[in-house]
């Protein structure tokens, strides 16, 4: 049964994602738990072929809502989304990314039965040719426990992707969480403000999220600013004094600078690879 009322909002940013936003949506619409409404926001997508699925799945399922708006970036399109939430809790997916069909389903029993704030899962990575090998329909195993963020710590280095967790929109009010104006790492400063900020969070020990990477994305990477890394690291830092734990989370703090620059030095080397490969051919 569809409630009236939507529990969980699922906002997923869209700019010129062309024919692979189908997959993504097709596996939200096949969700069991179905009290969603489902965000489309469309970034100033200028792509026919894009546009015309927005309009077509609009129509298919009354769960989705479309919004438009002029081009701004991932960060302006997920604020846009979360100021138009109207359920109890807010979740993200990326255009191109696929779901498990029971990932909120779990989530959500997580949260109820934990009394938390956030719930989290895991999530795969893989390319986009192997994405028939996932079979979305199976119900993994849901075992779960409860992480203390001050106690476990280190947890904070690596789980820094919005989209494997469904966060209480009331505590993102509460604690004024949003998305800084920035085209890069705006994800992870985020997850520092969400994890730190959370008494304690529940995590699924299942992969119910598969993120899909495709061949540019390199490249795409670079075409952001990278400078903006640093602008999120120092908010980070500023987030972390303002809270007073600066002294308790700086060998996590400085984990993920070192992770981040690593993989930013990473894609340039890759990049300038690509290049002086088409120069020498």
């Amino acid at each position: 049964m569809i409630e009236s009322q939507p529990i969980i909002s699922v906002i997923v940013p869209v700019y010129n994602t062309g024919k692979n936003l189908r997959s993504c949506l097709d596996s939200v619409l096949a969700q069991t738990f179905t009290a969603l409404e489902i965000i489309l926001v469309d970034d100033g997508s200028d792509d026919m072929q894009t546009l015309e699925i927005l309009n077509a799945y609009k129509s298919k399922d009354h769960r989705i809502r479309l919004i438009r708006k002029a081009n701004g970036g991932q960060s302006s399109a997920r604020n846009a989304g979360l100021a138009q939430a109207c359920g109890n809790y807010v979740a993200f997916v990326d255009h191109d990314d696929v779901l498990n069909n029971h990932m909120y389903e779990i989530l959500f029993e997580a949260s109820e039965k934990g009394k938390v704030d956030v719930v989290e899962c895991r999530y795969r990575s893989m390319p986009f040719s192997s994405m028939e090998m996932i079979n979305l329909c199976h119900r993994p195993n849901t075992a779960h426990r409860r992480i203390q963020i001050d106690q476990e710590k280190d947890f904070l280095v690596d789980n820094i992707q919005i989209w494997k967790r469904i966060c209480k929109k009331d505590f993102l009010i509460k604690n004024s969480i949003s998305f800084a104006d920035l085209q890069w790492e705006e994800d992870v400063l985020f997850s520092f403000k969400v994890l730190v900020c959370a008494d304690s969070i529940r995590f699924i020990d299942a992969e119910l999220y598969f993120h899909i990477q495709h061949e540019n994305n390199t490249t795409n990477a670079l075409g952001r600013n990278i400078f903006d890394g640093f602008k999120a690291h120092d908010k980070i830092q500023g987030f972390l004094e303002k809270k007073n734990c600066l002294k308790t989370y700086e060998e996590q703090y400085r984990g993920r600078v070192l992770k981040d620059l690593l993989f930013t030095l990473n894609i340039v080397h890759e990049t300038l690879e690509q290049e002086l490969f088409k120069e020498a051919h």
